[in-house]
């Protein structure tokens, strides 16, 4: 792949594709669908064959997906419009998506399955593990706000459920063991 453009055509957005260095260019609605209407394409950083593409959110919630530079597309519902896309800076597979109504979600299959994170996440404010200074390499820093407003930062493990306020490990040791 070596540049995208991106257009408009009657009542349809169209994006392009060109791997000549712009003397042609290949429409990728001829590969995903003419009626599907595409609003934003992301290339993971790690692996540049890898292409996620999201629908407009005004006529469906959907990422495509391609493996090999956009030769072919699979094509997932998502049960939330996402607003903005964050891969990891190491694992080509992994990537967080914030959606328009605050929530984080979480993908460790490049984009396949979603999983919540988060609610009530402020914007921008979300990133993933920072190299030589986290050790777990799932861990997501962000900034959420409480039901009635109040600010918090934190980290949450990606498969440890959320939980605000709660400390596990405090309670695990109150608790008497068998119980």
């Amino acid at each position: 792949m070596r540049g995208w453009r991106r257009g408009e055509s009657e009542f349809r957005k169209r994006k392009s594709k060109s791997t000549d260095y712009g003397s042609t260019y290949e429409r990728l609605n001829d590969k995903v669908g003419v009626k599907t209407v595409l609003s934003y394409l992301y290339v993971c950083p790690t692996n540049k064959r890898k292409i996620m593409v999201l629908t407009d959110p005004e006529f469906e919630s959907s990422v495509l997906i391609s493996s090999d530079e956009g030769a072919s597309y699979q094509k997932y519902r998502l049960s939330f419009f996402v607003l903005s896309l964050l891969f990891h800076h190491t694992q080509e597979d992994w990537a967080l998506a914030y959606s328009h109504d605050q929530k984080l979600y979480s993908s460790f299959d490049f984009g396949r399955k979603w999983q919540l994170v988060h609610e009530r996440v402020t914007p921008n404010r979300f990133y993933w593990s920072v190299s030589g200074l986290d050790k777990e390499l799932d861990l997501v820093h962000m900034e959420a706000h409480t039901p009635d407003g109040l600010s918090l930062g934190g980290k949450e493990m990606r498969r440890e459920p959320v939980s605000l306020g709660i400390n596990s490990e405090a309670e695990d040791k109150a608790s008497p063991a068998g119980s």
